[in-house]
C-alpha cells in the first residue's frame, strides 16, 4: 500500500472518530451547535450552517450557525440569488472559488467575506427537502473523496436531528393547543398561568371564564359539524376583543373559553372590555344560511385579590360564571367571596383531619396487564369512605388535603399501607407481586422522601423491587436536577419510577431522555379518545414511537373497549390498565383476581 493510501486511510479513520463522537450528543438539546462547531473544526473552514427551509422554500431559517469559532442562531435569510437557492434542485452545489461574483446579490456572502462554498440539501423520511447544510470558507475549497464522504454522513446526521425537532415541535403543537379553534388546551394552559404568577411580580391579572349558553341544543338543532362551525366563529370574535392585549386563550372545555390577561399601563379598563366582548358576542352568526343569535354567561376572577394561585384563579372565575347562569344566563358575574360555599369546605376541611386517625381511608388496587394477557402488578389508588358523606370523590379531597398541608400525612400513610398490603401478600405466598404508589408534588419535593421510601419498605420487611413510585410529568418538570437525583437514587435500591400522565405537559421532550425513568404512562385523555378524535389518536401514535425509540416501557392508563386495547397492542404498547381489564379492587378480590 502507497504512503499517499495509508495518509488517506489514517485521514478517514480520524475523521469517522470525530463523527462518531459527535453523533453520541444526537437528542441533546445543543446538538446542533456541537455539530456545525465540530464540522467548521474538522474541515477547517470559517462558516458551517444548518438552516430549514420554509414551506414555500423561500427562506431559510438558520438553526444553527458556526462563524470564527462562534455560534450564531436566530438568523434568517432569503434564498433567492443565493448559491443555497440551488439546493433546492435536489443536488448537492460546490463552488470552491470566487462565490461572491458569482452571486453578486447575496449579501451575507460579502458579510463573512466568504471565497468558497460547499451546500447539501437534507431530506425527510419521505424525500421531502426540509433544510439544508453548508460550508463556507474565506479561502479557495478543495475537496476529496473523504471529505465528500465525511459531509455527506454530517448531512444525514444534521437531516435525522431537524426530523427529531419536527416530531417534537408537531407533537408539542398538537398537545398543547385545540385543533378546532387553535387556542390552547387546558393542562398547557395551567402550566403556564403557574409560570407566571411564579415569576412573583407585581402585575396584576383578570381571568375571563366564558360559557356558550344553552350549546347543547345548538348541537341537537343543527348537529355537531354546525355546532363546530359556532365554536370557531365564537372564538375568532373573542380573539378579536383581546388581539392587541397581553393574554392567554385557552378552550377550556367543548363550550368554555378562558382568558387570562395581564393589566399593563396600556390595557382598557375591564369594564371596557367587557362592553367589547358582550358586543361581539350578541353580534349575529351565519349558519347553514340563516342568521342566528347566541349568548354567553361570564365570571371574572383578578389576581392577586381573589386568588394566590392560577388553579384557584381559574376556579374563583368558573364560580362566577356558574353564579351568571343562576341568574338567568347572558350575565356578567364578578368573583366576590359569597359565592363560595365556605362552610361546607371548612367543615369537609376537619374532617379530612379526622378521617386520617380514624382510618376512614383505604386502598384499591388496580391490576396491570401486559398485552400476553398476564397480571404485572398493581396500581394503589386511595378511597374515603365517609360515614355520613358515603364515598368522596379523590378529585374533591385531594385539593383540600394540598390546600391544608395534609397532603404529606396522607402520602406517607398510602406508602406504608401499600407496602403493608404487599408483606400480607407475600406471607399469603405471593411473592412476586409490584405495587405501584402515586407521589404528590409536595411529597415528592421532600428532602426526606428518599429516608421515607426506604424505611416503608425495611419497616415491612419487602422487596424493594416490589414498589413502583409513580410521579407525573408536571412534578418532574418543577425541579429537573432533583427528578433526575431522585430518580437515580431510587432505581439503585431497585425502586422503578413510572412517569405518569404522559403527554398533557409537554413542556420539553428533550428531558424526557434525561429522566431516567423506567416506564411512561400515557394519559387516559388521549386513550379514551382512540379512534374518535384524529387528534388523540395521533398524539397516541406519536407517543409510542418516541418512548419506543427510547426503549422504555408504555403503560396506556384508562383502557375501556377491546378496540382500544387491540389498537394500542398493535401500535406496541405492551402494558395497559383499565376498566376494561378490571376496576379497582379490594386487596383479596385483587389478588383472586389475579390468580383467577
Amino acid at each position: 500500500m502507497s504512503e499517499h493510501q495509508l495518509s488517506v486511510e489514517s485521514k478517514a479513520a480520524a475523521l469517522l472518530i470525530r463523527l462518531a463522537n459527535v453523533a453520541e450528543q444526537q437528542g441533546n438539546e445543543a446538538f446542533l451547535d456541537i455539530l456545525v462547531a465540530e464540522i467548521a473544526d474538522i474541515l477547517q473552514v470559517a462558516t458551517v450552517l444548518v438552516g430549514e427551509i420554509t414551506p414555500d422554500h423561500k427562506e431559510v431559517h438558520v438553526a444553527s450557525m458556526c462563524h470564527n469559532n462562534e455560534v450564531i442562531k436566530g438568523v434568517t435569510y432569503k434564498l433567492q440569488a443565493t448559491p443555497c437557492e440551488n439546493v433546492l434542485s435536489r443536488q448537492a452545489c460546490f463552488f470552491p472559488q470566487k462565490i461572491q461574483s458569482l452571486f453578486p446579490e447575496d449579501r451575507m456572502l460579502s458579510d463573512i467575506r466568504a471565497e468558497s462554498y460547499l451546500g447539501r440539501p437534507l431530506f425527510d423520511r419521505d424525500g421531502q427537502i426540509i433544510g439544508l447544510i453548508a460550508v463556507l470558507d474565506s479561502k479557495p475549497m478543495e475537496t476529496d473523496q473523504v471529505i465528500g464522504a465525511i459531509f455527506k454522513l454530517f448531512a444525514n446526521q444534521t437531516a435525522n436531528e431537524l426530523i427529531r425537532i419536527r416530531m417534537e415541535q408537531k407533537l408539542t403543537h398538537l398537545a398543547q393547543n385545540d385543533s378546532l379553534t387553535g387556542w390552547m388546551e387546558r393542562h398547557h394552559f395551567y402550566d403556564l398561568l403557574e409560570e407566571e404568577l411564579d415569576l412573583h411580580n407585581p402585575n396584576d391579572y383578570v381571568l375571563f371564564f366564558i360559557n356558550i349558553d344553552n350549546f347543547r341544543l345548538i348541537n341537537e338543532a343543527v348537529g355537531h359539524l354546525l355546532g363546530d362551525q359556532v365554536l370557531r366563529q365564537f372564538s375568532s370574535r373573542l380573539r378579536t376583543v383581546f388581539q392587541k392585549e397581553n393574554v392567554i386563550l385557552c378552550r377550556y372545555s367543548g363550550d368554555e373559553f378562558a382568558v387570562f390577561l395581564k393589566v399593563t399601563e396600556k390595557t382598557p379598563a375591564v369594564g371596557q372590555l367587557v362592553d367589547q366582548l358582550s358586543s361581539q358576542i350578541k353580534m349575529p352568526m351565519l349558519i347553514q344560511d340563516q342568521i342566528s343569535y347566541i349568548t354567553a354567561s361570564i365570571g371574572i376572577s383578578c389576581y392577586p385579590q381573589d386568588a394566590s394561585g392560577g388553579t384557584l384563579l381559574v376556579h374563583r372565575a368558573e364560580m362566577a360564571m356558574k353564579k351568571a347562569k343562576e341568574r338567568g344566563k347572558n350575565n356578567l358575574v364578578f368573583f366576590t367571596e359569597d359565592i363560595v360555599d365556605d362552610r361546607q369546605r371548612f367543615s369537609l376541611k376537619n374532617e379530612l383531619y379526622e378521617a386520617i386517625t380514624k382510618r376512614q381511608f383505604y386502598l384499591v388496587y388496580q391490576p396491570k396487564w401486559s398485552w400476553e394477557g398476564v397480571v404485572t402488578g398493581f396500581e394503589a389508588l386511595i378511597r374515603w369512605q365517609h360515614p355520613t358523606r358515603g364515598m368522596v370523590p379523590p378529585d374533591e379531597f385531594i385539593p383540600l388535603a394540598e390546600e391544608t398541608g395534609l397532603i404529606n400525612l396522607l402520602g406517607d400513610w398510602v406508602l406504608k399501607e401499600a407496602c403493608r398490603q404487599i408483606r400480607e401478600w407475600n406471607i399469603a405466598g405471593i411473592r412476586d407481586v409490584t405495587v405501584a404508589v402515586n407521589m404528590s408534588a409536595v411529597q415528592f419535593a421532600k428532602e426526606t422522601i428518599l429516608t421515607d421510601i426506604c424505611a416503608a419498605v425495611e419497616e415491612h420487611h419487602i422487596l424493594y423491587s416490589s414498589l413502583i413510585i409513580e410521579i407525573t410529568e408536571g412534578m418532574a418538570m418543577q425541579n429537573p436536577d432533583w427528578t433526575v437525583s431522585m430518580i437515580n437514587a431510587l432505581q439503585k435500591r431497585g425502586i422503578r419510577v413510572h412517569l405518569d400522565d404522559f403527554g398533557t405537559g409537554f413542556s420539553s421532550l428533550n428531558y424526557l431522555s434525561r429522566f431516567p425513568v423506567d416506564a411512561i404512562k400515557i394519559d387516559r385523555s388521549f386513550v379514551q379518545n382512540i379512534g374518535v378524535d384524529k387528534r388523540d389518536t395521533s398524539i397516541v401514535n406519536a407517543l409510542l414511537s418516541i418512548v419506543s425509540s427510547l426503549q422504555l416501557n408504555v403503560v396506556a392508563e384508562g383502557v375501556e373497549t377491546k378496540e382500544q386495547a387491540e389498537y394500542l397492542i398493535r401500535h406496541g404498547c405492551r402494558e395497559m390498565q383499565g376498566f376494561y381489564y378490571s376496576k379497582p379492587l379490594p386487596p383479596k378480590e385483587a389478588i383472586a383476581f389475579c390468580e383467577k
